[in-house]
């Protein structure tokens, strides 16, 4: 028995001042749910054999477009969140999306100069072009936090303006957190500010990751049990951290099938295009029910 767990970002209509962000739209996110449902429910993910779904960055596309075609199917799902947009922040991996929804990639990339390793920027980023991949390599894996802040801040002030008014566009608040929870939805850990994990001190680390589970808590009512890793880094100290603050499962961005005997906080996910109904589905995902 195995789970193939499906994982979403952006679900929207390709219309809007940010119609070019790089995701799926409700209806073919729709026409992919019927091919993958009865879907195996969240408490069943380590023991059932079929699909499940998680949904990264807590974006208003899964209360208006995600969560109600689940419930139409009698399916529920993950719904992984970074709390730090709850405070008007676009967070810098939605500033570069939006940056990149908006303006044109060469002219971002040469605004941002630096080198980067091209093949490892492609091997992360397997679904973007050459100049998407290292922008996104650049800008999320090598310059440091606070760089990348600056940087993506002052683009941000000057391509697109009003930074309180983009987080009220793109993410959910508390009160929908709620809402998923009340409705049989498992809401979990982003970390605060979506930062890749793997390259915070301890204190940090800590703090990210605290903050993260005791403003869920608060939004949902208990704390929450399960986190995905930004980026999908992650290590044993990483791992580590997660348990401390009370994570008993814990999703990355690595390719294969959930069991029972795998590291509880080391589960392997798919890719929304990897699934059945995906642009590039990969055969050995197709035929997950069966094991």
């Amino acid at each position: 028995m195995a789970v193939a767990v499906v994982n979403y970002h952006y679900v929207r209509p390709r219309s809007g001042r940010f119609a070019a962000l790089n995701g799926i739209t409700p209806d073919a996110f729709a026409a992919q749910l019927d091919l993958l449902v009865p879907a195996v429910a969240p408490q069943d993910v380590r023991d059932g054999s079929g699909y499940a779904f998680t949904f990264d960055d807590g974006l208003v596309d899964h209360v208006a477009h995600v969560a109600p075609e689940l419930e139409r199917r009698g399916a529920r799902g993950f719904f992984f969140v970074s709390t730090a947009s709850w405070e008007g922040r676009v967070l810098a991996v939605h500033k570069l999306h939006l940056l990149m929804a908006s303006v044109d990639v060469s002219q971002l990339r040469a605004a941002v100069g630096g080198s980067v390793d091209t093949v490892q920027a492609r091997a992360i980023y397997r679904y973007d072009d050459a100049a998407a991949a290292e922008l996104k390599f650049l800008l999320n894996r090598v310059l440091a936090p606070e760089d990348r802040e600056r940087v993506l801040s002052a683009l941000f002030a000057e391509l697109l303006g009003d930074e309180r008014a983009a987080a009220r566009e793109l993410y959910l608040d508390a009160d929908a957190c709620r809402s998923l929870s009340d409705r049989g939805h498992v809401v979990g850990l982003h970390s605060h500010t979506h930062l890749p994990l793997v390259d915070l001190d301890d204190t940090t680390l800590r703090t990210e990751l605290e903050t993260n589970a005791e403003l869920l808590r608060a939004a949902i009512g208990e704390r929450p049990r399960t986190i995905a890793y930004p980026y999908g880094a992650f290590d044993g100290r990483v791992k580590d951290a997660a348990r401390d603050v009370g994570m008993e499962l814990g999703f990355t961005t690595v390719r294969g099938h959930v069991h029972a005997a795998l590291d509880t906080l080391e589960l392997p996910r798919i890719d929304t295009n990897d699934a059945p109904g995906g642009k590039r589905p990969a055969p050995e995902f197709a035929l997950a029910r069966d094991g």
